[in-house]
């Protein structure tokens, strides 16, 4: 079975975050701290690995914390559209 493809940006979050050198904890723990209490580490890890989606409070958080505008995480053109017909594929699917 395929993996689940949930979100275009966990790939970027995850680049940002270990570059900011930052533990999946510290980024929950500062998540918590600016009031989106419900990222924990686990929720943030599926969402680094693309198990689960973002909603748009919890990406301007992340941005918040980590010192970029939501949009940094967005992919390039080219990369969105490559990517974009197995998210869609997915969800429509329900696999």
């Amino acid at each position: 079975m395929k993996k689940p493809f949930l979100n275009l940006i966990g790939p970027q979050i995850r680049g940002l975050r270990v570059k900011r050198e930052m533990t999946q904890e510290a980024l929950a723990t500062q998540l918590q701290v600016i009031g989106a209490a419900g990222l924990d580490r686990g929720k943030i890890a599926k969402i680094e690995c693309r198990l689960r989606s973002v909603f748009d409070y919890e990406l301007f958080a992340i941005a918040h914390v980590l010192g970029v505008s939501p949009g940094y995480f967005v992919p390039e053109d080219e990369a969105l559209f490559t990517q974009l017909p197995a998210l869609s594929a997915w969800r429509e699917t329900g696999n």
